[in-house]
C-alpha cells in the first residue's frame, strides 16, 4: 500500500495530479505487508504514535511497520 498527502484535483468523479501520480508510484514500490509514504506523510504523522523504518530508495520513502 502507498499512501501520500496532499490536494488531488478532481474531474468527473476521478482525481489527477502529481499527489495522485505519486501515491501510485509509492504504491507500486510496496511489497506484501508494506505502508510505504513519503517524507511530508511522516512529518504530518510526528508524535501521534506511529513508527517508521527508513527504506535506501531514490524515492526517498518510508515504511510504517
Amino acid at each position: 500500500m502507498g499512501l501520500n498527502a496532499g490536494e488531488p484535483i478532481e474531474e468527473d468523479g476521478d482525481l489527477f495530479g502529481a499527489k495522485v501520480i505519486l501515491a501510485a508510484r509509492i504504491a507500486a514500490k510496496a511489497n506484501g505487508g508494506e505502508i510505504l509514504v513519503p517524507e511530508t506523510v511522516r512529518g504530518l504523522c510526528s508524535g501521534k504514535g506511529f513508527r517508521f523504518a527508513e527504506l535506501a530508495t531514490s524515492m526517498g520513502l518510508t515504511t510504517e511497520y
